[in-house]
């Protein structure tokens, strides 16, 4: 597993991994958005530390918009294995963590390499 992990401009560092959990801190510059994507090999929370953004999630007829304020207490948002989601964010960086759980018969690497394009 990389200890640098990028995504465009975005930028994960890797901080923890066991079996297959990995934890990731992801910093994305201001006005960029995250397009609607998803992960095939993992769930995952994300945790906002720093940040106005607004995260979505979608699945089926599912959908749910967050809105985070500029600091948080740790809010998080739950994205289950395979679910479309994306984010925009404001005027500031975004800081999240990336908590994953990957599917039991993948090796763990980053959120940015399982990372696929909503159709």
């Amino acid at each position: 597993m990389k200890l640098f992990n990028t995504y465009g401009p975005c930028f994960g560092i890797s901080i923890y991994r066991w079996k297959q959990f990995t934890i990731e801190l992801w910093f994305v510059p201001p006005g960029y958005s995250i397009p609607k994507h998803s992960h095939p090999r993992e769930d995952i929370e994300l945790y906002h530390v720093f940040g106005k953004a607004v995260f979505c999630r979608e699945f089926g007829n599912d959908l749910a918009k967050v809105t985070m304020p500029l600091w948080s207490k740790l809010k998080h948002f739950t994205v289950p294995q395979g679910w479309d989601h994306w984010f925009e964010t404001n005027t500031t960086w975004l800081v999240f963590f990336n908590v994953a759980k990957w599917d039991c018969l993948q090796n763990p690497t980053s959120a940015s390499k399982d990372f696929q394009l909503a159709k």
